[in-house]
């Protein structure tokens, strides 16, 4: 009997040792090693908003016109313009003006004309963008955002820039007050064959970077808090 019990003792001895050398020793290794990786790995730490994309630097305002006069039925909404071309009056007493610029025309409803560099030769973008008062203080010119655009079927549009400029004055919104900022995104001619003036998406300023280990023990902080 005691040897059947001794043998039957260092069967499920071995059994447990076993089982601790190939289950809980790699748990415990991979701890430790998830632990040390999360002190030196780093998390970007953003602000989400949504941006509408405009034209970079070559807007040209080319003429207003007054009440009582109309356009030339020659230009149209998204007609391209060479530099120097005339663009013509419905009402001729009116004199001749010249595009400043190359470029697809826009005509809003109150008749002022823009001109914009075809998005294909773009090679930035302006970004406009509203934030919430909340977030003003981690915000600052010359961070790093990154705009994408989601479209139905293609794998989303990706394009980084930087924020440049945050209005000092709110407006009043149904969230309450937010603040204009404008930044830029850098446009490939891949995502130029793909985009068009006016369209939005995500936008997320990368205000900070942490590790992972600060990242974990504030959000824990801010729970118990």
């Amino acid at each position: 009997m005691e040897n059947k019990f001794l043998e039957s003792s260092e069967f499920y001895n071995s059994k447990f040792n076993n089982f601790s050398t190939i289950i809980i020793v790699p748990i415990a290794i991979m701890v430790v090693l998830v632990f040390f990786m999360s002190l030196f790995m780093e998390k970007e730490v953003s602000i989400n908003t949504i941006g509408i994309i405009g034209n970079y630097g070559g807007e040209s305002t080319a003429v207003k016109h007054s009440r009582g006069s109309s356009l030339s039925s020659t230009i149209h909404e998204g007609d391209k313009l060479r530099a120097g071309q005339i663009i013509g009056w419905g009402n001729k007493n009116r004199p001749p003006i010249k595009a400043p610029i190359s470029g697809l025309v826009h005509i809003d409803p109150n008749g002022e004309v823009s001109i914009f560099t075809p998005i294909q030769f773009a090679r930035k973008l302006s970004c406009s963008m509203y934030l919430r008062q909340k977030d003003l203080s981690l915000v600052r010119r010359n961070q790093s955002i990154r705009l994408t655009i989601q479209q139905n079927s293609d794998k989303p549009i990706i394009m980084n820039g930087k924020l440049r400029n945050i209005s000092v004055v709110p407006v009043q919104s149904k969230n309450g007050p937010e603040y204009n900022a404008i930044g830029y995104v850098k446009v490939n001619k891949q995502n130029a064959k793909r985009i068009k003036y006016g369209m939005n998406g995500e936008i997320s300023i990368i205000s900070k970077k942490e590790t992972y280990f600060n990242y974990f023990e504030n959000k824990l902080l801010d729970t118990r808090y």
